[in-house]
């Protein structure tokens, strides 16, 4: 059996349905830490926990010594909890852990937390587990869901936030839901009218988000003017992370190629592919995107102003300050 979600996993938990093993995994590391509460402090009573609980960390345990704890039997009390955190540290395979799983103690709640991914698909365990426990995959938010968890987690708060510091908030942090949380936690102290504010969290929050190359260009294609400058003043008061020549470099690359799929022969993602010798029909998504986007005229004025800001990188034609914050404005206008 596997939890579909994880109010589905918290109900359960809470009609005291349980299973005799959970296993926690996945790249989102906000509901498994939240799903793990649920078995920490929502359990066994605060008298109960001192005899019952018990928290292991994966690097420094064995499948063995997770086995052993786990076949004790409870001190005056129905159920004990073995929680083992960080299992992705484990030095030992898994799949050890099987036997037990097999044949797990029915007075025992084993709950195995793995952070990071997945566990590999060629290990058994999660098969093992499915099938008399619950296997709960915590995957990473998709950017087009962050807004709705954003307003959800203020409603939750009985707190309002404006549509526009919703949208500064996952722009600057991006769809880590530990920050995202934390810094919402922190504006609800400032927030005493009960309602967060654009520029409450352009001076609370600053810009928090690891940005990359790809995340400006992908701002570019889409012509999402907020994202794009946001990325690019980013990008100019971190020059030491983001120096101006890979930038342009990244961006000459992308519309030259563009601007040879306006000449290629056929315009479908796997002629595409071939004409520009692109390695999966994936990148000429990119570029059917862009002809959407950019006309053919609008692209070469775009190459002759990325070698513009090139020059004035280079001390020629002017300074080089805000040269990339120039260029993308002319580039989606």
């Amino acid at each position: 059996m596997a939890a579909a979600t994880f109010d589905e996993l918290a109900k359960s938990v809470a009609a005291r349905d349980y299973r005799p093993v959970y296993l926690l995994m996945g790249a989102e590391a906000y509901y498994i830490d939240k799903a793990c509460a649920l078995f920490e402090k929502g359990i066994l009573t605060e008298e109960e926990s001192e005899m019952n609980l018990t928290i292991l960390y994966g690097k420094d345990v064995t499948a063995e010594a997770i086995m052993g704890e786990a076949r004790r039997y409870p001190v005056m009390a129905e159920k004990q909890i073995v929680i083992v955190k960080e299992m992705q540290g484990m030095d030992d395979d898994p799949d050890k852990l099987i036997p037990y799983i097999r044949r797990a103690a029915p007075t025992t709640i084993l709950v195995l937390c793995y952070k990071g991914g997945n566990i590999d698909k060629r290990k058994k365990i999660t098969d093992e587990v499915s099938r008399t426990g619950i296997v709960f995959v915590s995957d990473k938010l998709k950017e087009s869901a962050l807004h709705g968890f954003i307003n959800t987690y203020v409603r939750n708060h009985r707190a309002k936030i404006d549509p526009d510091a919703a949208t500064l908030l996952a722009e600057c942090v991006g769809c880590d839901l530990g920050k995202v949380t934390n810094e919402l936690d922190k504006l609800f102290i400032r927030a005493t009218s009960g309602s967060i504010t654009r520029d409450m969290v352009a001076s609370s929050v600053g810009m928090t988000r690891d940005f990359t190359t790809f995340d400006l260009k992908e701002a570019l294609i889409a012509k999402d003017i907020r994202r794009a400058n946001i990325i690019a003043a980013y990008m100019e008061e971190h020059t030491k992370t983001f120096p101006l020549q890979p930038i342009l470099a990244l961006l000459f690359n992308y519309f030259s190629n563009l601007m040879l799929t306006y000449y290629a022969p056929q315009k479908s993602q796997s002629a595409i592919v071939s004409y520009l010798k692109l390695r999966s029909e994936w990148q000429a998504r990119d570029y059917e995107r862009g002809m959407r986007s950019f006309s053919g005229k609008k692209t070469m004025l775009i190459i002759d102003r990325i070698r513009e800001a090139d020059a004035r990188s280079k001390g020629q034609g002017g300074t080089g300050e805000h040269a990339l914050r120039d260029l993308v404005y002319f580039i989606l206008h």
